[in-house]
């Protein structure tokens, strides 16, 4: 019996040092798992909250993106309808804007010219000549005509002319300009100023540049002369006008201004049988040839021609030739505005 208590005594195994360090590193190590599959099943809780929050929110971001897509699309809307809408107004403040500058340019180069016309005396010997019935004039021992001067006074007056109309071309590139990057910047909002002024440049470079080449042709100036031009004096002019025409004519059947009470024999049309270069010609051609015309000339002392007359009538007669010419600047300012604004908004800018 005690043998066999000996024998049971010594099999059992005594456990070592080592095995308790294992035995507490595998618990360690179970925690460690289960705390670990525990914060995983409370990710995948919060995760499968989110997810049912982000389902929920579907339907609002859809809503979102359709209102968006629409504000886009009614955005796009207002921006065609307000590139298209303001033509008229763009036109008329561009025509204001182009008869600021006429006025201005029209006095300026009127007090040039007549200081040449008068420094020349063409008109005053005229007036003289139409009074004494002698319009040649002996030089050097042959008998020259008024025009013959004239066309000498002609070729000054053509230099100022035409520096005159070189600064209103300048004058009004800078002024476009100005007006086109306010318009693209202010109106439309636009950003990229630095890209827009020189597209602009170049379309106004190209637009007035023509234009001022073949603004001197009498083919294509004649008409707004003759329409436009006529116009303008009649409408802020007409009393100077009407004082200058039956000062300076008088028709041979109606003596009198009124051919009967509210009916008046009207002198303006002669205007537009005149212009810069024929001027002293008309006057001359209807005071030889009067049996060909229905007006004479005026020569009475008391109400007649006299230089002051003559003198004034062609300022109007060059006025009317500025607002022809300047008809043109109009068409290509407007076109210049136009296309530059339609170019910047087609690329996107």
């Amino acid at each position: 019996m005690n043998a066999l208590q000996n024998l049971f005594s010594s099999a059992a195994p005594t456990p070592s040092s080592n095995d308790t360090t294992n035995l507490s590193r595998c618990r360690d190590s179970l925690q460690t798992l289960n705390q670990t599959m525990v914060n995983q099943h409370a990710n995948i809780e919060k995760l499968q909250a989110q997810n049912n929050l982000l389902q929920s929110q579907i339907p609002n971001i859809k809503e979102t993106q359709t209102k968006l897509e629409h504000g886009f699309q009614d955005e796009q809307t207002i921006m065609n309808e307000t590139i298209t809408f303001p033509f008229f107004m763009i036109s008329l403040a561009l025509l204001i804007l182009v008869m600021f500058f006429t006025s201005v340019y029209n006095g300026v180069l009127t007090h040039q010219v007549m200081l040449v016309v008068k420094e020349s005396g063409v008109l005053e010997a005229l007036v003289k000549g139409l009074k004494t019935g002698q319009l040649a004039v002996d030089t050097d021992g042959k008998m020259q005509t008024i025009d013959y001067f004239w066309d000498s006074t002609l070729t000054d007056m053509s230099r100022i002319i035409s520096r005159g109309r070189f600064i209103m071309f300048v004058t009004m590139y800078f002024a476009l300009m100005a007006f086109i990057i306010l318009l693209y910047s202010l109106y439309y909002r636009g950003v990229n100023i630095y890209f827009a002024g020189k597209a602009a440049s170049i379309f106004l470079l190209l637009i007035l540049g023509v234009t001022f080449l073949f603004v001197n042709n009498i083919t294509i100036t004649k008409p707004f002369e003759s329409v436009v031009g006529y116009l303008w004096v009649t409408m802020f002019n007409g009393k100077a006008l009407d004082t200058c025409l039956s000062g300076i004519f008088q028709h041979k059947y109606f003596k009198e201004k009124e051919v009967f009470p509210g009916a008046r024999v009207y002198y303006t049309q002669l205007l537009n049988t005149m212009d810069v270069n024929n001027y002293p010609a008309v006057i001359e051609e209807i005071y030889k040839n009067n049996f060909k015309y229905d007006f004479n000339i005026n020569t009475t002392e008391t109400s007649g021609i006299t230089n002051e007359k003559v003198n004034k009538l062609f300022e109007l007669v060059l006025k009317k030739n500025t607002v022809g010419h300047v008809c043109w600047v109009y068409f290509a300012s407007l076109a210049s505005v136009f296309i530059s604004m339609k170019y910047l908004f087609s690329i996107g800018i």
